[in-house]
């Protein structure tokens, strides 16, 4: 009985929580994002910058820049070495690239902005005590332990596919698939 009613007030609370929610926070205020030409000509400008930079060191570059400041210029030299070495990996050239597609930035843009964006974390928690109570009345019974495992194994994928795919989908629509594809490319996961 008690929990029947936790269940009925956990329905009835979080309609009034997404509506309290929207009001406390609404998307007009939101500043819009940079959009893909101006965050290339920022990245232009961090670049030349850099480039004066290297060539004020003088003859040498890096190497110049040890012997004329020293430690500090050491470190200097160290950190751009390191960030040049990180940049230079093809895994992070494509990453760079598939998420500096215009596309990519529009589709997360309109997910950050997405009016049910609310109701999934909402559903999401209604998903997560169901099976917490799922698993628990599950494993209540008594069985072998290796039925046990793939139990708990068959479990954690149903949350893990419902939490990351289904749900999602199903609020948020064909968006949130479009951003999963564009993040698959980035890891390489995808073509």
């Amino acid at each position: 009985m008690a929990l029947r009613l936790l269940i009925a007030a956990l329905f009835w609370l979080l309609p009034a929580l997404a509506a309290a929610e929207a009001q406390v926070y609404p998307l007009d205020r939101m500043p819009a994002p940079p959009t893909a030409d101006q965050l290339a000509e920022q990245q232009g400008q961090l670049r030349g910058q850099l480039q004066q930079q290297l060539e004020a060191l003088g003859p040498g570059g890096l190497q110049g820049a040890q012997g004329v400041m020293g430690e500090q210029g050491a470190e200097l030299a160290v950190m751009i070495e390191r960030t040049q070495k990180i940049l230079s990996d093809p895994r992070v050239q494509r990453a760079l690239k598939v998420l500096s597609d215009p596309r990519a930035l529009e589709v997360s843009q309109t997910l950050v902005t997405h009016p049910k964006r609310m109701n999934l974390l909402y559903v999401e928690g209604v998903w997560l005590l169901f099976i917490m109570i799922f698993r628990a009345w599950l494993f209540a019974k008594p069985s072998h332990w290796l039925r046990r495992f793939g139990q708990g194994i068959a479990v954690n994928c149903v949350f893990l596919v419902g939490s990351s795919l289904v749900l999602p989908w199903l609020i948020l629509g064909d968006v949130y698939l479009e951003l999963l594809g564009f993040m698959l490319k980035a890891i390489g996961l995808k073509n």
